[in-house]
């Protein structure tokens, strides 16, 4: 089997929607060996070759429909008779049903194991019309596009594609995966664990056990653990009020920023400054 050189792709919607549409018209496909943290949805008009999926490969031809899991490495490669392909994407986060649907409805297409699912190729003009739609959307229009063509892809007929490592495990590491990310944007805002366990379809008690069998911390370690770490850079390269620094990542109390900054770091905030200050 060919060896593919796997890329990070730090995919993100734009500012202003939840979801990120491409429509592409090219000789081939050119996209590399890659993985990134949203829900990958691809509709093909024409083009044939390949679909590799966590080193499984797959035949393509017109009207091929697949949906991919976050954090999955994948890409779509022409065969070289191939000289014309126009394909559809949608790229948008597990979570994009907030407050909206049941998290679990997606989560669910990934419980046991699964990366990514094949469609049968009779949808594929249903699923490009759902996709024009809310390309052409804004607000509410478009999100109510997005709805409906979540319905689709969630009910219509689909193959499953299955990990080739432990089914249960694979899924975890995904759910892990989210959780971690998803701290690393927010951790300087309150953060919700009831919201975050609704948002990897799951129980607060069943998260807190799988990240921290995977990450050998506690969600709320590792959230006060990047905190304190933000805080570190900012003490030692700028000069403002340490209260200032520890406010601004997510702290409301001193005295509870001061007695984990203690048991972290082995000093106090102002005993690490004068340490490790930079800037003068």
């Amino acid at each position: 089997m060919k060896k593919f050189s796997l890329e990070y792709e730090n995919s993100v919607p734009p500012a202003y929607t939840a979801f990120r549409t491409v429509h592409n018209k090219r000789v081939h496909f050119d996209a590399s060996y890659h993985l990134h943290p949203l829900c990958e949805l691809t509709a093909m008009e024409r083009g044939f070759g390949k679909f590799v999926v966590e080193g499984i490969v797959h035949s393509i031809d017109d009207n091929h429909v697949s949906l991919v899991a976050p954090n999955v490495p994948h890409t779509y490669i022409s065969d070289s008779e191939c000289k014309r392909t126009e394909w559809y994407l949608l790229q948008f986060p597990i979570d994009a049903f907030s407050g909206l649907v049941d998290f679990s409805s997606v989560w669910n297409l990934f419980k046991n194991g699964e990366i990514a699912y094949i469609y049968d190729p009779a949808i594929a003009p249903l699923v490009r019309r759902h996709f024009l739609k809310m390309a052409g959307a804004k607000n509410l229009r478009r999100l109510s596009a997005f709805l409906e063509l979540a319905q689709l892809f969630i009910s219509a007929d689909k193959t499953p594609v299955y990990s080739t490592s432990n089914s249960s495990s694979a899924s975890s590491d995904r759910r892990v995966a989210f959780i971690e990310n998803y701290i690393m944007q927010n951790y300087r805002d309150k953060i919700s664990m009831p919201d975050l366990a609704k948002r990897v379809g799951m129980d607060v008690a069943k998260m807190g056990r799988i990240f921290s069998k995977k990450k050998n911390i506690s969600i709320k370690r590792f959230i006060r653990r990047q905190r304190i770490l933000s805080i570190c850079k900012e003490i030692s390269f700028g000069d403002k009020s340490i209260s200032e620094i520890a406010f601004a990542n997510g702290y409301e109390n001193l005295s509870n920023f001061n007695r984990q900054f203690l048991s972290q770091m082995g000093c106090t905030p102002v005993q690490y400054r004068k340490a490790n200050n930079t800037y003068k």
